[in-house]
């Protein structure tokens, strides 16, 4: 169980968003509400995303960005986008029927950051 100082700020959204959703735990809760490897992964992720608020992204944003289970975006992949005015709404969209949503294909490998962005501009216009 963790039991150190208060968890505050990014760190907090993060554990509360992202982390303890994938709890795979039936049991009692801990009394400080995380296990030590929880708060770890949300300090580790906090550390990973933290410099995109210096470029404009919001704590909301960010936990966002970081999407599914794997993530799969980048902190500097989301910054490309956001400094674009590609949203990550834009990028779960499916074109096309019967095609993946961009952020797949940039996930799998099957388009670029500069062809997501690219497509995502064709579609709004």
């Amino acid at each position: 169980f963790y039991r150190g100082e208060p968890i505050t700020g990014l760190t907090a959204l993060i554990l509360r968003e992202r982390v303890v959703p994938r709890r795979n735990w039936n049991g009692t809760p801990p009394p400080s509400g995380y296990f030590q490897d929880e708060v770890a992964l949300a300090r580790k992720l906090t550390s990973d995303w933290a410099t995109t608020l210096f470029d404009g992204l919001t704590p909301e944003l960010i936990i966002e960005w970081m999407g599914g289970e794997d993530g799969g975006i980048t902190p500097e992949q989301a910054v490309t986008f956001h400094q674009a005015g590609v949203t990550p709404r834009d990028l779960n969209r499916r074109g096309d029927p019967g095609h993946p949503s961009l952020r797949l294909g940039l996930e799998v490998g099957n388009i670029t950051v500069e062809q997501a962005i690219e497509e995502t501009k064709r579609r709004q216009a």
